[in-house]
């Protein structure tokens, strides 16, 4: 909507997706099913109730204080990359060095164990993906100010490229491992591969071959080295 403030866009993307995190989280714990598979269905249910509510249109003539703020570049640094760059020094202030941060490490690693120091994951696992859907509407919210618009299919194919890039970085798939910095890395590593193969004018659909590709091996070498220890 062009007339409502920027302000007002930015918290309700953060307030969406902190709720619709949420809801993930709490479906996964009450349910008692994977993460993943909820987080599936999901996406399907949301994916499809915003082009029912689009008509899949896309979305444009956003709010002009918004745009100006994704396309300024202070200091010659894109905004949107530096807002990036502190939410993810954020996260990793959080995991790292705060309490609640460091029982998501427990519960990863052995919900058990968690149990049994008092650490409930039905408490502690929806907040963590309220976060997590937090900043997923800050990267939303991120990319429509930086390109003025948003496509009706925007970010389809992106949830391979997360747990991608996540994976490479050094995240388990089962949680209990992994941190911010390796999954930065990972996210740099995907983009430098994408930049390569178009400056050698390969077809973009080698992307997803690579991308795959690359999610496989490490699954297959962490296996492999969990097996040998």
């Amino acid at each position: 909507n062009a007339g409502a403030p920027a302000p007002l866009i930015a918290l309700a993307a953060l307030l969406t997706g902190g709720f619709l995190g949420w809801l993930n989280g709490a479906l996964s714990v009450w349910g008692r099913v994977h993460a993943i598979v909820i987080t599936l269905g999901t996406l399907s249910l949301y994916r499809g109730a915003l082009l029912q509510w689009t008509g899949g249109r896309w979305l444009v003539n956003l709010s002009p204080e918004l745009t100006l703020f994704g396309q300024s570049s202070p200091a010659g640094i894109p905004a949107p990359l530096l807002v990036a760059a502190g939410a993810a020094l954020g996260t990793l202030i959080f995991l790292r060095h705060l309490p609640a941060g460091r029982r998501l490490y427990t519960i990863g690693s052995d919900r058990a164990r968690a149990a049994v120091s008092g650490i409930h994951a039905g408490r502690v696992l929806p907040m963590a993906f309220a976060i997590a859907g937090l900043l997923a509407g800050l990267a939303g919210l991120l990319q429509a100010a930086r390109y003025g618009q948003v496509q009706s299919n925007t970010g389809i194919g992106f949830e391979l490229k997360a747990i991608a890039a996540a994976v490479i970085g050094g995240v388990h798939i089962a949680g209990g491992r992994g941190g911010v910095g390796g999954v930065v890395l990972g996210t740099l590593l995907l983009a430098l591969v994408a930049n390569l193969l178009v400056l050698w004018h390969v077809s973009v659909y080698w992307e997803g071959v690579v991308v795959g590709a690359a999610l496989l091996g490490v699954l297959a070498t962490d296996g492999v080295l969990r097996r040998k220890c």
